[in-house]
């Protein structure tokens, strides 16, 4: 970790297992806030493909009388990637944790087979500074569980172990496709060259799905890739969007 932030580090808690045993009740199933896939790496899954093996679990709990998540992964995939996914979001969040929209990291659990991560949390449940980090961060996983909302109700990324950088002196990066169809940027899918216009693109369609109230749905490739997309331009050109904002504005005026 030390090494991927240039010998700086922010220190970060060693929880004990009793610890997040206690504030979980055991990993109570009813403490359950969140469970999504990780996808091993070059493997893309539907935006509605089932979870019921997903890949980790984020939990709410207490913790001396702080409201806190941890994170658990777990899954059908091998230990060792899940690691690699661990300390990859580790990585991420404590190059992040002053950003006010990324899920503060308060520590981790190193007593389990894959360690836990243990975060704030921002109370009220289920775009990061990009410009003050040296090398620009791309998030990957941009979509409507990747976040929680706080008592303010500001969003706080809390997934990163997709995210990549982009190399130094360069605008791209190559890799492996990772990512849910429907919110994933055609042009990386066809390429597999990931830019800052990705995050960009995810984001949008992540918009429609609050505007529109539908899910996006991968239905080929080409012009076609998020029906989501064409169903936006269809709002935008029958001037629904403009009639939501003017009822949004009312509410508040």
């Amino acid at each position: 970790m030390i090494a991927s932030s240039n010998g700086k580090c922010n220190p970060i808690r060693r929880f004990s297992a009793d610890e997040t045993l206690r504030a979980t009740n055991n990993f109570n199933p009813l403490h359950t806030t969140q469970k999504s896939k990780l996808l091993p790496w070059s493997h893309t899954i539907k935006v509605d493909e089932p979870i019921d093996d997903a890949h980790y679990t984020m939990y709410m709990g207490s913790l001396d009388d702080r409201p806190i998540i941890v994170k658990e992964f777990e899954g059908t995939i091998m230990e060792d990637e899940l690691r690699s996914f661990a300390i990859h979001d580790i990585v991420i969040k404590t190059q992040m944790s002053n950003h006010m929209n990324v899920l503060k990291l308060l520590g981790c659990c190193l007593e389990f087979r894959v360690l836990l991560l243990v975060l704030e949390n921002p109370i009220h449940g289920v775009v990061n500074d990009k410009g003050a980090l040296s090398r620009p961060i791309i998030h990957r996983d941009i979509r409507h569980g990747s976040f929680f909302w706080d008592h303010y109700l500001v969003p706080k990324f809390c997934n990163f172990s997709l995210s990549i950088k982009i190399p130094p002196n360069l605008l791209h990066a190559d890799d492996d496709v990772n990512g849910i169809f429907g919110y994933l940027d055609p042009n990386y899918v066809i390429s597999g060259s990931v830019t800052e216009k990705s995050d960009v693109y995810s984001f949008v369609v992540l918009l429609l799905v609050f505007f529109i109230g539908k899910k996006p749905d991968n239905v080929g490739w080409g012009t076609k890739f998020c029906s989501i997309i064409e169903n936006g331009k269809a709002h935008i050109q029958n001037e629904r969007f403009s009639k939501f904002q003017r009822s949004s504005s009312a509410r508040y005026d």
